[in-house]
């Protein structure tokens, strides 16, 4: 990011002068590495907070997308950002391969919402069913969330993802299908 970061070292987690030298060691091999990327002209990395993302993808895609899809893209987007600020991803710069995993893994133990019946239920409540969510539900809700991400790689956003990490992290989950009535030719 081009921000100068001073690091401390605890001496709990490493109490010997032996395991300090591997860390100062192991350290300087990441720097140089890490040098030699930006050198060959890798992506700095910038750290955007999660709902401003998400913001600036919606305002650039009221251009190019119809409204029933930001429709569609928001509510996913509405779930990836709380999701985000539930498990502790702040920026685009903490989005990885397994922080996506892990978020396809919440999208899959969800529960189907119903509304609220009855007298105090007040207007517009809902609550989780015992239900989970369909997979072709969960499908809709990864496929907005993997095109928001891809678009946050291209733009140099979320420069520790590749294109393969988002599709790994992001697979689609396997729905039923029924199997096609194959008629004779009488038949038809």
């Amino acid at each position: 990011s081009g921000r100068e970061v001073y690091v401390t070292l605890d001496p709990v987690a490493l109490p010997t002068a032996e395991a300090r030298r591997l860390w100062a060691i192991r350290k300087s091999k990441d720097l140089a590495k890490r040098r030699l990327e930006l050198d060959a002209g890798g992506v700095r990395l910038k750290a955007v907070p999660i709902d401003d993302a998400v913001r600036s993808y919606f305002t650039s895609g009221k251009e190019r997308l119809r409204e029933n899809t930001l429709a569609v893209y928001g509510i996913s987007a509405k779930q990836f950002s709380a999701w985000a600020a539930a498990s502790g991803v702040k920026a685009t710069t903490d989005l990885t391969g397994p922080a996506l995993a892990a978020f396809r893994e919440h999208l899959n133990g969800m529960r189907r919402q119903t509304s609220v019946r009855g007298l105090g239920a007040g207007r517009g409540k809902r609550k989780n069913t015992l239900e989970r969510l369909s997979p072709a539900t969960i499908n809709i809700q990864l496929r907005a969330v993997k095109t928001m991400v891809s678009s946050w790689r291209a733009h140099g956003l979320a420069a520790r993802l590749t294109s393969d990490a988002i599709a790994d992290a992001l697979k689609a989950l396997p729905t039923p299908r029924e199997q096609p009535e194959y008629l004779a030719p009488a038949q038809l």
